[in-house]
């Protein structure tokens, strides 16, 4: 008996809105404390944040964002049986 369209649509916007600010700002934190300087020779640490910023920390949450999925689709009903208990309370 809740209608949720308004609810999620607001839960994506916000979802996209942190996902532009944080997907900006931690790369720039991370070579911060790495020590990088614009337009110098880039340091030993430096170098090994830059790597970590466009290549380890993608993987590390391109693994996370498949384990919560396959961890949420396991316990989704079928679409089937969704519209069957739907239609049953329908009847009600």
């Amino acid at each position: 008996g809740v209608r949720a369209p308004g609810i999620l649509m607001s839960a994506s916007g916000i979802a996209n809105k942190l996902g532009s600010g944080l997907g900006g700002a931690i790369p720039v934190w991370l070579l911060a404390a790495g020590g990088y300087v614009a337009n110098q020779q880039q340091t030993p640490a430096a170098l090994q944040m830059i790597s970590f910023s466009f290549i380890w920390i993608p993987m590390i949450l391109g693994v996370v964002a498949i384990l919560i999925v396959a961890f949420i689709y396991k316990w989704e009903k079928p679409h089937e049986e969704i519209v069957l208990e739907l239609e049953a309370r329908r009847a009600n």
